[in-house]
């Protein structure tokens, strides 16, 4: 296994202990997650488990669970996971029509996520 930046440890940490932030410094996390550990494997479950205790707080459909939901499947993307990303996309792009309305800005970035999941698996 190889060795973790001091960064990247404060991150695990930090997300390992999600359940004692505001539901924002998750988000917040997620992002950084998703910027410095793409490439590390350690990356996906722990945003995972950021986004279940988020939907277990706040409820499957809160625009916060929606919004680290993108995240997660982002990140299974930006992975090269294309089949785990696909169907998570579809869900938050479901729930944030729902919740959100097709205008809002959230809806438009997981509709633009799951187009590249589909470009991705499907191309010309």
């Amino acid at each position: 296994k190889p060795q973790l930046s001091p960064s990247t440890t404060i991150l695990l940490l930090l997300l390992e202990n999600y359940i004692r932030f505001p539901p924002h410094i998750v988000d917040l996390l997620m992002v950084v997650v998703v910027d410095v550990m793409a490439g590390e494997q350690e990356a996906a479950p722990l945003s995972h488990t950021a986004h279940e205790g988020q939907r277990e707080v706040l409820g499957a459909l809160h625009p916060r669970t929606l919004h680290s939901l993108h995240g997660v499947a982002d990140l299974l993307m930006q992975q090269g996971k294309l089949a785990e990303a696909e169907p998570l996309h579809r869900e938050a792009l479901e729930g944030q029509r729902r919740v959100l309305g097709e205008n809002h800005p959230d809806t438009a970035r997981s509709l633009e996520g799951l187009e590249e999941v589909l470009g991705e698996n499907h191309p010309d």
